[in-house]
C-alpha cells in the first residue's frame, strides 16, 4: 500500500482485537498501575489468573501510594491467551485506576546472537523517537521515564562502536534504560541473552493496546536479524553530542519508513499506526491532504 493509504486507513478503519498475531514463542507481560481501592487487587489478581501463573510482582521502584503490578507467565500467541488478557483489560476497566506515572513492559524470547544484540540497540536508538512516540499509545505524553531512559543515556558512557563485549553486558537486568537484556541466571549480567524486556510503554487497561505492543516490539526484535545496517544512524548513536529528532511530534515518513522495516504485512503496519498517531488524530485528519510523504 502507499503511504497515504496507510495512513487513511490507521485513521479511519475499524481494527478489531485479534485472536491471533502469527509470532513465533514466548512472550509475558508486566502491567502496572496505581490503585485507588486496594481491595480491587484480588478482583484484578483472581483465582483463575493465578492458577494460570499470572502473579503481583510487586516493585519498589513504582511512584504510588498503592502500587499494584500484575505479571503473566510465560505465553503463547493463541485464543486462550488473547481471551485471558481481554477479560483482564475488562476486570480493570470496571476498577478506578491510574496509570500516571505506571509502565507497561514486554517480555519476549530471543536467540539473537552478540552480533545482533549490538545492531538492536543501534536500530532501537536509531528509531527512537519513533519508538517512544507509540510508546505514549491514546496518552498525550510519555509517562517519566525513570527507568525507561534513552538509549543516548547508554551509548554517552558505553562505546559499542567496537562491538564492546563488556558495556553489552551493562544493560543485563537493568532497571534504568528503554532495553533490558535478561538471561535465565536472575540478575546475573552474562550472556548469552535469552529474552528481551522492551520498558517503554504507557500502561494501559486496554487489551487492544498491550496486543499492538507486543506485536510491535516482537516483530522489532525478530527483523533485526535481517536489519539493513544503513538505516542505523552512525552518528546519532556513537557521537554524544548529535541530536535526535523529538518524540514529542509526529515524523510520519520515519514512522513508515520504522513499519516497513519491521512489518511484512500492511495490516501490522496499520495497526502500529494507529498507535503512532495516537493523540494527535485530530492533527494528522485536517492535514491528511497536505501531507507530502
Amino acid at each position: 500500500m502507499k503511504k497515504l493509504d496507510l495512513i487513511k486507513c490507521a485513521l479511519y478503519d475499524t481494527l478489531p482485537y485479534r485472536n491471533h498475531l502469527d509470532i513465533k514463542g514466548n512472550f509475558g507481560l508486566e502491567i502496572e498501575m496505581s490503585l485507588i481501592n486496594e481491595k480491587d487487587k484480588r478482583y484484578l489478581l483472581n483465582d483463575k489468573l493465578i492458577e494460570m501463573g499470572y502473579y503481583d510482582s510487586f516493585d519498589d521502584s513504582m511512584l504510588y501510594c498503592i502500587p499494584f503490578e500484575i505479571a503473566t507467565p510465560k505465553l503463547m500467541d493463541c485464543t486462550f491467551t488473547w481471551k485471558s488478557l481481554e477479560e483482564l483489560s475488562n476486570r480493570m476497566k470496571d476498577c478506578e485506576l491510574n496509570f500516571d506515572y505506571a509502565a507497561f513492559q514486554v517480555n519476549l524470547d530471543s536467540n539473537l546472537t552478540e552480533l545482533e544484540l549490538y545492531h538492536l540497540v543501534l536500530f532501537f536508538r536509531s528509531f527512537e523517537h519513533i519508538i517512544f512516540k507509540f510508546s505514549r499509545g491514546y496518552d498525550t505524553d510519555l509517562r517519566v521515564m525513570k527507568y525507561a531512559r534513552s538509549l543516548k543515556d547508554f551509548l554517552l558512557y558505553n562505546d559499542l562502536e567496537e562491538r564492546n563485549h563488556y558495556a553489552l553486558r551493562k544493560l543485563m537486568w537493568n532497571k534504568r534504560f528503554a532495553i533490558a537484556l535478561k538471561n535465565d541466571k536472575p540478575y546475573r549480567q552474562e550472556l548469552p541473552v535469552t529474552f528481551v524486556s522492551f520498558r517503554t510503554p504507557n500502561s494501559s487497561d486496554d487489551c487492544f493496546l498491550w496486543q499492538n505492543y507486543v506485536n510491535t516490539f516482537y516483530h522489532l526484535l525478530h527483523s533485526v536479524k535481517n536489519l539493513d545496517l544503513d538505516f542505523i544512524d552512525d552518528r546519532l548513536c556513537h557521537n554524544g553530542k548529535a541530536r535526535g529528532k523529538s518524540s514529542a511530534i509526529l515524523h510520519l515518513d520515519d514512522a513508515i519508513t520504522f513499519s516497513n522495516m519491521i512489518f511484512d504485512k500492511d495490516m501490522d503496519k496499520i495497526y502500529f499506526l494507529k498507535h503512532y498517531i495516537g493523540s494527535d488524530e485530530k492533527e494528522v485528519k485536517e492535514n491528511i491532504k497536505t501531507l507530502t510523504l
